[in-house]
């Protein structure tokens, strides 16, 4: 590359790779030694031991974070809405209510968790938790596919004629599903917005997040969000 050519380049543009490589030529140019420029060539080639070595640490660094976003999808949201559900007993106790209730405060508070807790600790993993989520409701629709009707059974429907094992499949498999969506998606909307931080009250989002995922780690100020 030419002197010309590497005075229109600029460093704000560069990938940090680029841009250290960029560093150490303009240093060697103000310096006046040029022939310092072929003494080492650098490659851009990076080993692919290096490569899978830095996705490995990085699925092992996620995992925790996961793990307790999992945990505060499910058992969080549930706790959240076991608050509000004494409420709604104090005017119905039909079965169509509950189930109601429970597709309605599934989908609120995991709303709210996600929005929270991406919003305190702006971690990635949040986004996945869909994942795990969706693969145990697939084993349990697997399961199940051959005893009754899938779609009355995993819908709520079935526990509404009768209480039994329709209830427990409904609840370990669909509710799990629904809260980790909605979890996933909020924390995903959350991030994306260029309002985030005036969108939701700082307090509560304190309070949310800071029941189920205290000491999570967050994402270095410097690393830009994907």
């Amino acid at each position: 590359m030419s002197a010309a050519e590497f005075a229109l380049l600029r460093r704000s543009e560069l990938t940090p790779e680029a841009a250290t490589i960029y560093d150490r030529v303009a240093a060697i140019r103000r310096a006046g030694d040029d022939s310092a420029l072929a003494v080492a060539p650098v490659s851009s080639d990076t080993p692919l031991q290096a490569k899978m070595a830095n996705f490995a640490i990085r699925i092992l660094r996620g995992f925790p974070g996961l793990f307790a976003n999992t945990l505060g999808a499910v058992i969080g949201v549930g706790f959240l809405k076991s608050l509000s559900s004494t409420l709604v007993k104090l005017f119905t106790h039909s079965r169509v209510s509950i189930v109601l209730t429970e597709w309605i405060g599934s989908i609120v508070f995991a709303a709210l968790l996600g929005i929270s807790v991406q919003r305190r600790w702006k971690t990635r993993s949040a986004r996945w938790v869909w994942v795990p989520a969706l693969l145990w409701f697939l084993f349990g629709l697997a399961e199940n596919f051959s005893r009754g009707n899938p779609l009355l059974t995993f819908s709520g429907i079935a526990c509404i004629h009768e209480r039994g094992v329709s209830c427990i499949t409904y609840t370990i498999y669909t509710i799990a599903l629904v809260r980790s969506s909605v979890y996933s998606l909020a924390a995903f909307l959350s991030a994306r917005s260029s309002r985030q931080y005036d969108s939701f009250h700082p307090v509560l989002s304190r309070i949310l997040s800071g029941l189920f995922l205290i000491g999570l780690p967050k994402v270095d100020k410097n690393q830009a969000e994907k």
